[in-house]
This record gives C-alpha cells, structure tokens and sequence, in this order.
C-alpha cells in the first residue's frame, strides 16, 4: 500500500466511515488488504486510533481495529488488551474475560490487566477470583491508582461478603496513607462507618467525598447503598434530603429509591435489599449495570 506510517497521525476520531474521505488511510490499511506485515508495523498507531473511538463511544469502529491487528497478529497485546476492554464494557463479560486472561498468558505481570480482571470477576460476583487478581496486582508493585483501587475492591468484599469488618477498615488505611483523598476508598470506608454504627462521623466522611467528586452520585455508591432501609433511607429525618440533594436529578440513588418503592409493594423489601444489585455487585445483565452507574472505568495498557 502506499500509505505511509505519517499518514496515520491525521485521523481524527470519528472520522471512520464509507463516505469519510479524511479517513482514506485508515480505511484502506483496514479494508481488504491482507498484508499483515504492514498491520504489524502500524499496530501501535492503529491502536492508538482505536482507543480515541471507544473514549467517544464508538465501539464498533475500536472493535474493528482491534479485530484486524488480531487477525495478522493474535499476540499482540494491545489489541487483546483493548478489545478486552471495550469488551468488558459492552457487557460481553466472557469474551472480555477469555481476552483478558490471553493477555495474561502473554505478559503474566500486566497490573492493569489484572486489575481489570478482577473488576470483571467482581462485577460477576465471583469473589474469590476477584479477590485473588486483586491481590496479584498489588503483588506486582502497581502504580498509587491502581494500588489505592485495589485496595478499595477488595476491602468491599471483606465488608460486603464476608463480613470482616476489621481487614475491610485496615485496607482502606492502607488505601489511604497513600491518598487521603481516594474518592472510592472513603466510599467504601464510609460505608463501613455505617456498620459499626458510626452514621454521624459517616455522614461527615462522606461529606468530603462529595466535595472531592460532586458527580459522584451519578455512580454506585457503597454508602447510599449500607443506607438502604425504608425506615433509614426514605424517612423524613432532617439529614436526609441533604444527602440526596447530593446525588442530582435522575441519579443511582433516586433510582434505587424507585427499585425499593416497587419491591416494598411486593412486600419482599427485605429480599430484594440484600439481592447482588445492592451490594456493589450488578448482576450479569448489562442493562442492570447501567442503571446503577457501576463502575467500568478499565485501565488501558
């Protein structure tokens, strides 16, 4: 082909398209051209293009990519590692999970890709799995975010599924002595709080998370969710419409007020309370784990 590797660098995302003329080269190095050294040579550009289109959502042109830089070279790792990803947040959590582990057989020391892993094998509420990538990451002498979102994680599954109250508050310390602002670990730590009967000093906690994170009740929150009873959550006490002034319009937290109207109607509150959704863990459903604006923030290479 006569394209050039310079060519390349004037993609613009979004650009990808029969009719898009500015996307000639990268057209034809994907089109029907099987020259699988010239896709080698121009992986890490492509890959580079591939990751701009699903920060803009477009998926199918980043799973396009992928697909052929895997198909002249089914080791790379870039690509196994990104289609894993994009993968992961479609949902399609057994394509992503064969990809991530791919990757791993590849490269076995890939922090990131283990800590995707491990978000995976939560989001599927296998938490043995979970915790065992977690801590293989932190194994591995990962970088503060990762280390502190690790930490965080795997804290909640000591809080949330086997209920030790004491590992779950030493690793969010540990969390913290490297960031005291770790917006997911004071989460979860205020959360905790709730547990053991702290709500006031609780409350305060995460005050501060929503200072560091205003938008943060667009997300899953541990706290609203250890909240989650008719008479504590949905009361008329004075410290509550402040905290869910906090969360928006339309966010998690009003959703989940919704979710318990409904299920109270049933009258199985109880059961549907203590169901996977409400612990951090969304079912396998992709749409249950929109609505709860779970956290799908994959790390990249």
């Amino acid at each position: 082909m006569s394209e050039s590797p310079g060519d390349l660098e004037n993609i613009k995302p979004g650009m990808v398209g029969p009719h898009s003329p500015s996307s000639k080269s990268l057209l034809s190095l994907l089109g029907d051209s099987e020259d699988k050294e010239e896709l080698k040579a121009n992986a890490d550009k492509l890959c580079l293009h591939a990751s701009r289109f699903m920060q803009e959502k477009n998926l199918d042109a980043a799973s396009n990519i992928y697909t052929k830089i895997l198909k002249a070279d089914q080791d790379n790792i870039k690509a196994l590692h990104g289609l894993a990803i994009l993968n992961h947040k479609r949902g399609m959590f057994d394509v992503a999970r064969c990809l991530y582990v791919r990757s791993l057989a590849i490269q076995p020391n890939m922090y990131r890709t283990l800590y995707n892993l491990a978000r995976l094998e939560h989001e599927c509420n296998a938490y043995e799995a979970a915790a065992k990538y977690y801590g293989k990451a932190l194994e591995l002498g990962c970088d503060r975010e990762i280390r502190c979102n690790s930490l965080a994680y795997l804290g909640l599954l000591h809080q949330s599924v086997w209920e030790d109250l004491a590992r779950a508050k030493e690793l969010y310390q540990q969390s913290l002595a490297l960031d005291a602002q770790h917006v997911r670990t004071l989460d979860h730590f205020s959360a905790l709080l709730v547990l053991q009967g702290c709500p006031e000093e609780a409350k305060e906690q995460h005050n501060l998370v929503m200072q560091l994170q205003p938008n943060h009740g667009e997300s899953w929150c541990a706290y609203a969710n250890s909240l989650f009873s008719g008479e504590l959550m949905f009361s008329t006490s004075p410290s509550l419409p402040k905290a869910e002034k906090g969360f928006g319009k339309r966010t998690w937290f009003q959703k989940l007020r919704q979710r318990w109207k409904r299920s109270n109607t049933d009258e199985e509150p109880v059961q549907y309370r203590q169901s996977a959704e409400f612990n951090g863990f969304p079912s396998k459903r992709e749409e249950d784990s929109e609505h709860l604006g779970m956290d799908r923030s994959m790390h990249g290479l």
